[in-house]
C-alpha cells in the first residue's frame, strides 16, 4: 500500500514453493486479486506447485489451511535455475514427479528409475522431460476440475500422511521426503483394502525406500499421525480418507469418488507395518 500498487499491478514470483504460493495468495488478496507470474526456481516447483493455481500458506493448524485458487497468467521454466539446487532439494522436488507418475504414467515412473542417477547429474534433455510431462499432466487435470472437487484430488495422493509428518516435525523435513513417506504408508492402505497387490507394492516400496529414509517414520508417533490427518481436506466429518493406488499408473475410482473413506485401524495397521 504504501508503493501505491494499484489493481494494474503485476506480482512476480520468482523462487520455489513457498514463495510462489505466498506471492500467489497476496496477488489472491491485494485489493481482491491482481495478477502475477510463476518462475519457478526449484524442481518441486517447476513439476507441482507453480502450476495449478492453488496458492496458500501455512499456520499452526496445518499445511495450506489458508489460500486461494489463484491461476498465473503464465509459468516460465527454465532448468538453468536448477544447477544451483543442491542433491537433497532435488530428490525433494523429484519426489512429487514420482507421485505424479505413480497415479498417472507408469511407463514415467520407469523411466526416473532408469535414469536416476542422471537426473542428479542435471541431464537436461532427462530433466526437460520430466518437467514437460508432470506438467502436461497436472495442467490436464486442472482443466477438468480446477477447484479439487473431484479427480484433481489425485493429485494428493501420498500427501494426507505427508503434510500430516510435515506438521509434526515442525516443517523441518523436506515437502518431497514427507510425501515420499506418505505414498509408502498410503500405498500400503491400498494393499490392505485388498485394492494394490503384494507384488506392485514392492516395487513402489525398494523404489521410494531408495530415495527416502523410511526409519524416519518412527520419528513419529502413530496417534499423532492418527490425529493430524483429521484435518486433512479431504476428510469428511472427521473420517480420514485417501487415494487409494490400484496399479503403478492407475487409482481407484468407484462412483466418480477418487477418495474413499478409510478405517483408523487401517490406517495404523499401515503404519505400524513401516515402522
Amino acid at each position: 500500500f504504501k508503493l501505491k500498487c494499484g489493481r494494474d499491478t503485476l506480482v512476480v514470483a520468482l523462487g520455489g514453493g513457498v514463495v510462489g504460493d505466498t506471492a500467489g495468495y497476496v496477488a489472491a488478496t491485494y485489493m481482491r486479486g491482481v495478477s502475477f507470474v510463476q518462475v519457478p526456481t526449484t524442481l518441486l516447483s517447476m513439476v507441482d506447485s507453480s502450476v495449478g493455481g492453488k496458492v496458500g500458506v501455512d499456520n499452526k493448524f496445518g499445511k495450506n489451511l489458508l489460500g486461494a485458487f489463484n491461476q498465473p497468467l503464465g509459468v516460465f521454466v527454465d532448468i538453468n535455475y536448477l544447477s544451483t539446487l543442491s542433491k537433497e532439494h532435488l530428490v525433494n522436488g523429484l519426489l512429487e514427479a514420482i507421485k505424479i507418475f505413480i497415479t498417472y504414467d507408469a511407463k514415467m515412473f520407469d523411466y526416473v528409475i532408469e535414469n536416476y542417477e542422471n537426473i542428479l547429474d542435471l541431464d537436461k534433455i532427462i530433466l526437460e522431460k520430466i518437467i514437460s510431462r508432470s506438467v502436461e499432466i497436472k495442467a490436464n487435470v486442472v482443466v477438468r476440475d480446477e477447484k479439487e472437487k473431484g479427480e484433481r484430488s489425485i493429485l494428493n495422493f501420498g500427501h494426507t500422511i505427508g503434510h500430516a509428518i510435515e506438521k509434526l516435525s515442525g516443517y523441518k523435513i523436506l515437502h518431497g521426503e514427507a510425501v515420499g513417506l506418505g505414498i509408502l504408508v498410503e500405498a500400503r492402505i491400498a494393499v490392505l483394502v485388498g485394492k494394490l497387490t503384494e507384488n506392485i507394492y514392492s516395487k513402489i516400496k525398494s523404489t521410494i525406500g531408495g530415495i527416502v529414509k523410511i526409519e524416519r517414520l518412527k520419528d513419529y508417533k502413530i496417534e499423532d499421525i492418527l490425529r493430524e490427518i483429521k484435518l486433512d481436506k479431504k476428510s469428511v466429518a472427521g473420517e480420514s480418507r485417501f487415494v487409494l493406488l490400484k496399479n503403478i499408473g492407475v487409482v481407484c475410482k468407484q462412483h466418480g469418488h477418487y477418495v474413499h473413506s478409510v478405517d483408523d485401524a487401517i490406517v495404523k495397521k499401515a503404519l505400524t507395518l513401516l515402522r
